[in-house]
């Protein structure tokens, strides 16, 4: 009579191959759907391009975000202008203008949702961003 069980060492060979791999499957799971999650998931949404103010009808502000980290504020068809820097960091956002200058920053986070623009205060110090940012943005034109 032939003996059909395996030798002892590849009996424990076979077990720790199987269990090998079923803790490599769930270490690696983990990593691979991660992965895929960060290829789709959401990063904050452009701000960059041109935006009417829906808040203020009678000044008829405008602000343009460019993709160099400048801003200009427009009020008045462009009779009253306003330059300043921003810096993005997800959500949140650090302005700088001409007036109050770069020692006083104002920091806002921003929601963007289909074509409008929100802004909510964080901290903002001194000057009169503090005004004009926490309102509703439509979204003019993208920058090219």
């Amino acid at each position: 009579m032939a003996n059909n069980r395996a030798a002892p060492g590849c009996s424990i060979l076979l077990r720790c191959i199987v269990r090998c791999s079923i803790v490599a499957c769930f270490l690696w799971l983990p990593i691979l759907v991660g992965g895929c999650a960060k290829k789709a998931g959401h990063s904050a949404p452009s701000i960059i391009g041109t935006w009417k103010n829906l808040d203020r009808t009678k000044e008829k502000p405008v602000i343009t975000f460019r993709d160099d980290g400048s801003y200009l504020l427009e009020f008045n068809n462009g009779k009253l202008k306003y330059m300043g820097m921003y810096v993005q960091s997800g959500s949140m956002m650090q302005v700088t203008d001409q007036y109050c200058g770069k020692a006083i920053k104002g920091e806002y986070q921003y929601t963007v949702t289909d074509n409008t623009l929100s802004f909510r205060m964080v901290s903002d110090s001194f000057c009169n961003r503090g005004t004009f940012f926490p309102e509703r943005w439509v979204r003019v034109k993208n920058q090219k």
